[in-house]
């Protein structure tokens, strides 16, 4: 019996699976003539995407699976150091062999949510790959917009690493208009009057007072407009 096309394009997407997975999981080479080895993490090619042929879900299933036995390590194929975070820190890895993983499964998978949420956080905190976390925030942000809780940890990626408190309370002004608890506004207006946009700051908060003027976090909302306008006539 004659095996038909999807058959073989079933097994043909599940063996480059597996391939994906060994190559990077079990290539060595030689890392000196002393004999001593190294592991060589190979980066996914650009056009993997090309050639899914309808199975990007599996093929990213297959890379999250070999990315997270190896979510602590910083390969990089760039020669000029990490770039500075917001504090003038010098991170320990940037776009390294993690962040190209995660971004190979973002496009052969963009609606897979995981490496979004976690793959990022994950960057962030085992790899201490600052501006890769930036990257795969950013591309969770185009295709899921209105995940309140994506949105948050990208505001605190931008508050606490890149010290853009102008992104982060753009961020989380859209969480509070997603379903994040109602303080990510106070949050926003204080951002914001730190950056000294003391317009906007209020414009926030005052818009997030007509939409729910009674609601859960509106007495806190308040207070915050109040303190903002305060602080405002004190720096006149």
């Amino acid at each position: 019996m004659q095996r038909n096309s999807s058959t073989w394009i079933i097994v043909g997407v599940m063996s480059l699976g597996i391939a994906l997975v060994g190559f990077t999981h079990y290539l060595e080479t030689s890392a000196s003539a002393a004999g001593t080895k190294k592991r060589v993490f190979l980066y996914p090619p650009s056009y993997l995407k090309n050639f899914t042929f309808g199975y990007g879900e599996s093929i990213a299933d297959s890379l999250w699976i070999r990315v997270i036995q190896d979510i602590d390590v910083c390969e990089s194929l760039k020669t000029t150091p990490p770039k500075p975070n917001g504090d003038g820190r010098v991170p320990r890895c940037e776009e390294g062999w993690v962040y190209h993983m995660l971004a190979a499964i973002t496009d052969v998978a963009p609606r897979f949510k995981m490496p979004y949420r976690a793959g990022a956080l994950m960057l962030n905190v085992t790899v201490d790959d600052i501006e890769g976390a930036r990257l795969i925030f950013e591309r969770g942000l185009q295709n899921f917009p209105n995940d309140w809780q994506l949105l948050y940890n990208a505001a605190y990626h931008y508050i606490g690493e890149t010290r853009n408190y102008s992104r982060a309370a753009e961020l989380l002004v859209r969480a509070g208009q997603n379903g994040a608890p109602p303080w990510v506004y106070s949050l926003a207006g204080r951002l914001l009057t730190q950056e000294g946009r003391w317009d906007l700051a209020e414009n926030v908060l005052n818009d997030a007072i007509k939409a729910n003027p009674e609601g859960p976090g509106a007495e806190r909302i308040k207070q915050r407009l109040d303190e903002i306008k305060k602080e405002r006539a004190n720096k006149k």
